[in-house]
């Protein structure tokens, strides 16, 4: 039985600090020493507001075993893989979108033929999984795999970008390069940085370049762009006879205290699930709340694969002992079924939903009204797509336990959040992401489609669904022409994740665009195959190097069957006149 390895590099590239871990190898759930990261290259390339990040890693097998490789890819909320690339037969062959279920099957079927397909898929977490196979004994296999960001405009008006680094164990060969594209001001190293890596320009164009032999990437890259105040970036790429657009710019924001609700419903998951969750965690941040809003009537209510009847207390003074002790009393048993929720009934100032948002039984979901919804989860496995879909369509906050501290989840509570409400007469907006009012920091970017003739674009932003501020952005499609970058991905990135909220509504279009635009998503995935008969054998479009060919062979088969067939008929059709006749 072929021997099983488990690859896992867990690297956050998040423009906030998270740690990253170095490559882990199991066998069996054992370390493994005998293969390792033997080089690592990164390439950093930004244009406007994108950034393309992409890591070449070389693993090496020291045995004398052909074996199996799975590499785990975590990326931020909202971004995906864009670009994977294996080595096959000493070259690097780029990956190309297929149906996620076909992806498998055909992988698998190629795989036990003991030669190269590569397959890259996406997990839950916004983890990304590539299969690799074979890692031959005493060899190695190159991968690449990329993706597309955009740079918030943080202090400063500067463009942040920050990569954490925190490898533990040497690479043999090291480098990262960066190439900052028509840029008018010099890109500046944070101090954290390593000290040997510095920008030198080039026409409007600045490079920073560093690579070392044996070598324990563990230092940050981390720079800033700085802009003009009150910046407001504009990219343009022609679009199937339109242009497609991204907009980045920074808002005016004043956070309000929202006013404390007299009645409040608090929905309780006391599903099995609920078991797993931080429910110490979940009651502290409501005792914080309650001693906020003091005096109100709460309507409790619980729920799993049934809801149970309404239950009133009166929170005092911030006191509800009450409460939170029957609350501590509560046995998690059962399935979820948001189908039995029904808030329509419920008269309330606003929703307190606590859950993983995760239904087991049945397919009906929550019925809800314009009332906000604030969601609190504690569980590192939550549903996040369904909880952002309620809470950005009442109005509410996702107030996430796993990442928000105390004090952040306490704001989410208690402030009226800020939101982008949509653009001003949308004359040639063919459409535009995100569509749906969000809550904004002091970045704020949106990407769509519009007509050639659109030379202002308007935003609009307030509270709740009143506008209190408006900011208007010159188009002009000879400055704003991007030449260097597909912004097309950043589109279909932002529209697949706002899609991903309400999934199983969306998925063929989000299957489509992923295919579209060779994004990976949960139904998508990126395959590389060994020969032009695989991509023809599996009906698969192959890479750029092998479509032509491609072509020809597909239509010279069609043009044969075509034969095939009108000779068949002719013989069929001749059969049956001598039979009329005999």
């Amino acid at each position: 039985m072929r021997k099983i390895i488990l690859i896992t590099l867990f690297i956050c590239f998040t423009n906030i600090s998270l740690l990253a871990q170095s490559p882990e190898l199991t066998i069996n759930g054992k370390t493994n020493e005998g293969v390792y990261l033997q080089s690592l290259k990164i390439d950093v390339n930004i244009c406007g507001t994108i950034a393309t990040t992409s890591w070449q890693m070389t693993f090496k097998n020291t045995t004398n075993s052909i074996l199996e490789g799975n590499l785990n890819f975590p990326l931020k909320e909202g971004l995906s893989v864009s670009r994977y690339a294996l080595d096959i037969n000493g070259k690097m062959r780029e990956a190309v979108p297929v149906d996620r279920a076909k992806g498998t099957a055909t992988f698998e079927a190629i795989e036990r033929r003991r030669v190269d397909p590569g397959l890259l898929e996406k997990l839950d977490g916004n983890v990304f999984r590539t299969r690799i196979y074979p890692i031959p004994a005493n060899g190695s296999r190159t991968v690449i795999i990329g993706y597309n960001e955009e740079l918030p405009i943080g202090l400063n008006n500067s463009l942040h970008y920050n990569l954490p680094l925190n490898l533990k164990d040497t690479v043999n060969d090291f480098s990262i390069n960066v190439s900052v594209i028509q840029s008018l001001t010099q890109p500046v190293f944070n101090t954290a940085t390593n000290e040997n890596i510095h920008f030198d320009k080039e026409q409007n164009n600045y490079k920073a370049s560093f690579s070392k032999q044996n070598y324990v990437p563990n230092l940050p890259l981390s720079f800033t762009i700085p802009k003009t105040a009150d910046a407001a970036e504009v990219m343009l790429q022609p679009f199937e006879n339109k242009y497609c657009f991204l907009i980045n710019t920074t808002v005016q924001k004043n956070e309000i205290e929202k006013p404390m609700p007299k009645t409040i419903a608090l929905i309780w998951d006391e599903s099995l699930s609920g078991a797993g969750r931080n429910i110490k965690k979940e009651l502290s941040i409501l005792d914080a709340y309650f001693k906020k809003v003091a005096n109100a009537t709460i309507l409790f209510q619980r729920f799993n694969n049934k809801a149970s009847s309404i239950e009133k207390y009166f929170l005092q003074n911030g006191q509800w002992s009450s409460l939170k002790k029957d609350i501590d009393s509560i046995v998690y048993d059962g399935g979820t079924n948001f189908g039995n929720l029904n808030l329509k009934n419920i008269v309330a100032d606003e929703f307190i939903l606590v859950t993983d948002g995760h239904q087991t039984i049945g397919n009906a979901t929550i019925q809800y009204k314009n009332t906000p919804i604030y969601c609190i989860n504690s569980s590192t496995t939550a549903d996040y797509s369904f909880l952002h879909f309620l809470t950005l369509k009442t109005g509410g906050q996702l107030i996430d336990l796993i990442k928000d501290d105390s004090i952040t989840a306490l704001k989410k509570l208690t402030t009226e959040p800020y939101r982008f409400l949509g653009i001003k007469n949308r004359n040639g907006i063919e459409e535009n992401y995100p569509s749906l009012p969000i809550a904004v920091a002091q970045n704020f970017s949106v990407a769509g489609v519009m007509e050639e003739d659109v030379e202002e674009v308007t935003l609009q932003f307030g509270y709740g669904n009143k506008v209190t501020y408006e900011k208007s952005i010159k188009i002009n499609v000879e400055e704003n022409l991007c030449k260097d970058f597909d912004i097309t991905k950043i589109y279909a990135q932002k529209k697949i994740a706002e899609l991903d909220i309400n999934y199983e509504k969306n998925k063929a279009t989000i299957e489509s665009t992923g295919k579209q635009f060779g994004i990976v998503t949960r139904n998508t995935s990126l395959i590389v195959l060994e020969t032009l008969n695989d991509y023809l054998q599996y009906e698969i479009e192959p890479p750029a190097e092998f479509r032509e060919e491609y072509q020809r062979i597909r239509k010279q088969r069609q043009s044969s069957l075509i034969t095939k067939n009108a000779d068949d008929f002719d013989k069929s059709l001749e059969m049956i006149n001598e039979l009329k006749e005999w």
